[in-house]
């Protein structure tokens, strides 16, 4: 499908009806269990390695997303005056974070080293973003600043949350 009419559909509100359920929590779940699968061929296989990576990528998943989802809603409200509903906010992160996702399963997959060049992809969320930006109501000449600061967000919340598990958790 292709951004620009898959925003369309949201707008109407025919993407899914409850996101959590039907788009958010099976996207986790399956970088989750991507992630829990690319552990065997990085890490001595133990029980308790393999329930680190999966609390560890599924706080950093759902944390990122519900960081980045809170975020967004305060940018847009404090930059652009636009009280936009937490169901459009949710919604537009969690389709702009549809790149994002897709990269965190192919590398929990591929968990090698030399497959880095894959995070090359999480790019595509610019572009996700610019196209959805009239759902937001962001006027054209705000564009920019708001595809830069909410991909940003989006693409970073999940790291930001990761580092911040393994600082207070060294061991996790």
């Amino acid at each position: 499908m292709y951004p620009a009419d898959t925003w369309k559909r949201v707008e109407a509100g025919g993407f899914c009806n409850n996101i959590h359920k039907d788009f958010v929590f099976p996207m986790v779940l399956a970088g989750t269990a991507a992630a829990a699968f690319g552990s065997f061929f990085t890490q001595e296989i133990t029980v308790q390695n393999v329930v680190r990576t999966v609390v560890l990528v599924f706080l950093s998943y759902c944390g990122g997303f519900y960081a980045a989802v809170y975020l967004v809603k305060n940018y847009i409200a404090r930059r652009f005056d636009n009280e936009a509903s937490w169901n459009t906010v949710m919604h537009f992160t969690a389709y702009a974070s549809t790149a994002v996702f897709t990269v965190n399963i192919l590398m929990g997959v591929l968990p090698l080293e030399e497959m880095f060049f894959i995070r090359a992809f999480d790019i595509y969320t610019l572009f996700i973003v610019a196209q959805g930006a009239f759902i937001l109501k962001i006027s054209e000449k705000q564009q920019v600043e708001f595809v830069l600061i909410t991909s940003s967000l989006i693409v970073f919340c999940p790291a930001i949350i990761k580092y911040v598990i393994h600082f207070l958790m060294p061991n996790l």
